[in-house]
């Protein structure tokens, strides 16, 4: 009688590891260091689509309605600030 259990080798297992760790958000630098490369373009090259929203297009994001920058200080007014400059 032959088994239908799928034959899994040690390195699956570490690609579904560090596949899951990825999509649960654990930045590349930290599954670089789990799995040893020696450089992050190793991770990034092999792993980088996993990234959430490593996909989504620059351009698309330049399409979005611009939200109305605030200033961090609101402005004086001007008696305020002629007054401040001939002191």
């Amino acid at each position: 009688m032959k088994s239908s259990i799928r034959k899994i080798c040690l390195h699956d297992l570490q690609h579904t590891f560090e596949s899951l760790l990825i999509q649960g958000g654990a930045s590349l630098a930290y599954v670089r260091d789990q799995l040893g490369h020696a450089s992050i373009q190793i991770t990034v090259d092999v792993y980088g689509h996993l990234v959430a929203g490593a996909d989504i297009p620059w351009v698309d994001q330049l399409d979005a309605k611009p939200r109305r920058q605030r200033n961090a200080t609101p402005a004086q007014p001007r008696g305020i600030v002629d007054a401040q400059l001939s002191a």
